[in-house]
């Protein structure tokens, strides 16, 4: 009896196990067959606004704001996110982290966007819209540049009004930028001098289908830019080692897509022995004239020729895929503050009487803060540390409150009240400013 007992309790299980199997079984059937169902009704039903919706969605971009970065710079990088999320529709491309399995000495650099093995292309770099979203922050920021002064004291003035010894004396500057022409003077001061005998200049391009943005495309172009000047200080070095007798061969070097084994220096020997130091000018410019603004590099080389196997390290190891394109030609008898002054007049420095391309470029040099031209350290004139005469007080309209003019009334910006009223009335002018390019 016990033993039937057992059996008919385990039979009661086994039946109550396949009763609640065979169930959610059916109910498992009958919810897909539900879901199924019902998608299909909302499908017909909502397809005209499905299919627009789907059509129309894009993805937000994000851009890195500088640590400076103004309120006109910051709607400017904000209207050139929503261009870029609308123009590139369905287009998504994450930043991707920049990860180097190579040492620092190696040849092998990976791209800082992995562009290895992606297929993409976007549409913002068709045509030159996406810089027109731009320039009327830019234009306004010269426009506030113009209508406010620099306010400085003497340090010794500063010091003896802080305790009540003498009354304050101010001095006033312009408020000038590098886009303004005060920029030539500076650009002729520190290149004073400077001459290249003879050398090679590179034009390293960009393609920017490439790119989610022109931010990324001067970027890295500026850290492949830098990689060839690593690669080239760092043969230098080699080959003047084997000239002293502590190296015995040229390094070795890996492979790379349509390159050979390349075991030879990569110096062209016909045209001299190259120097110790390297000393370049790198000049950065953004093509208008017959593009849409790609960046390239002019890239000027004193003493320095090369022969196919540099060539072809530099094409193909550095620069490929950034960029198929590389200029090369070789110069005699360059003054560079000539040069350089050249870009600066078309390319960076701003009137009204400059053409629209004048004006494109400056925006982007404005939008990604980069500088026109770099040298190399020798080239740039070491002057001793200024000492500090002047205490920095801040930037001012030239009319105060727009009435009062700030030559006339520098007194009154000792009153703490009204400094706060000038800051708070100048402050809601160009916000008010900013608020109506935003609007359109």
């Amino acid at each position: 009896k016990r033993r039937k007992r057992i059996e008919r309790k385990e039979r009661r299980k086994r039946e109550k196990a396949e009763e609640r199997w065979s169930r959610s079984e059916f109910w498992a059937s009958f919810d897909a067959a539900l879901d199924i169902g019902v998608s299909q009704v909302l499908t017909e039903e909502f397809k005209e606004q499905y299919s627009l919706s789907v059509s129309r969605e894009y993805y937000p971009v994000k851009l890195p704001r500088p640590s400076r970065c103004n309120p006109f710079k910051a709607a400017a990088l904000k209207a050139y996110e929503d261009f870029l999320a609308k123009r590139d529709i369905g287009v998504s491309y994450p930043r991707l982290s920049y990860k180097n399995n190579y040492k620092n000495n190696s040849s092998s650099f990976t791209s800082f966007y992995a562009w290895e093995g992606l297929v993409l292309s976007h549409s913002w770099c068709e045509s030159k819209d996406y810089v027109k979203v731009i320039e009327p922050y830019f234009r306004a920021n010269l426009e506030y540049a113009d209508s406010h002064v620099l306010v400085f004291q003497p340090m010794l003035s500063f010091l003896f009004s802080s305790f009540g010894l003498e009354k304050p004396s101010y001095i006033v500057i312009p408020y000038t930028t590098r886009f303004h022409e005060s920029y030539k003077r500076k650009i002729l001061k520190q290149l004073e001098g400077v001459y290249f005998e003879e050398g090679t200049h590179l034009i390293l391009t960009t393609d920017l289908d490439s790119y989610p943005d022109i931010i990324s495309a001067v970027i890295e172009l500026r850290r492949r830019a830098s990689n060839v000047l690593s690669f080239l200080r760092r043969e230098l070095k080699y080959y003047h080692e084997f000239r002293e007798g502590k190296r015995k061969k040229p390094p070795r070097r890996h492979f790379w897509k349509g390159l050979e084994e390349c075991s030879s220096w990569i110096f062209d020997f016909s045209k001299g022995i190259p120097p110790k130091d390297l000393r370049y000018i790198c000049v950065l410019e953004f093509s208008f004239k017959r593009g849409v603004g790609s960046p390239h590099l002019h890239i000027l080389l004193d003493r320095i020729y090369l022969n196919k196997c540099g060539l072809a390290v530099i094409r193909w190891g550095i620069m490929y895929p950034h960029s198929y394109q590389m200029k090369v030609v070789r110069f005699r008898g360059l003054k560079v503050k000539k040069y350089v002054m050249k870009y600066a007049k078309k390319l960076l420095i701003v009137s009204t009487e400059s053409s629209e391309s004048v004006w494109y470029s400056a925006c982007l040099y404005w939008l990604t803060g980069r500088r026109l031209f770099s040298t190399s350290r020798d080239l740039i004139s070491s002057g001793g540390k200024k000492e500090r005469r002047y205490h920095f007080l801040g930037i001012y309209p030239k009319l105060l409150r727009g009435v009062y003019p700030i030559e006339e009334n520098l007194n009154r910006l000792d009153d703490f009240d009204f400094r706060e009223e000038v800051r708070f009335h100048d402050e809601w002018l160009w916000s008010s400013c900013i608020r109506k390019l935003k609007a359109g």
